[in-house]
């Protein structure tokens, strides 16, 4: 496992982690578009499933609520991956150390 610290002492020399680091207001702006993603996502995979099990929407097709829905669960899938990325790079190495990580 130790193979890999390399790369994640390396990531945490890259300019952009010391940007983020250097920065008062930035890791918490990735943070927080990272969680309001992360709650869309939930939203609409919620509104899905309660669709899907009958208990909401019951007229609407679950095909056409799927369709309606894939543009949000595209775009919050996106906007996770990419800050969690860059949440990644400004603590790769706290990372590394940390057990659920």
């Amino acid at each position: 496992m130790n193979s890999i610290l390399p790369f994640f002492k390396w990531v945490n020399e890259t300019w952009l982690s010391r940007v983020i680091n250097e920065s008062s207001w930035l890791f918490p702006a990735i943070e927080g578009v990272h969680i309001v993603a992360l709650a869309l996502l939930f939203g609409t995979v919620i509104v899905l499933n309660l669709r899907l099990l009958g208990i909401t929407m019951r007229q609407r097709p679950a095909s056409l609520l799927a369709d309606e829905l894939e543009p949000w669960t595209l775009c919050s899938l996106i906007l996770i991956l990419a800050t969690g990325v860059l949440l990644f790079v400004s603590e790769p190495v706290k990372s590394f150390y940390s057990y659920p990580f």
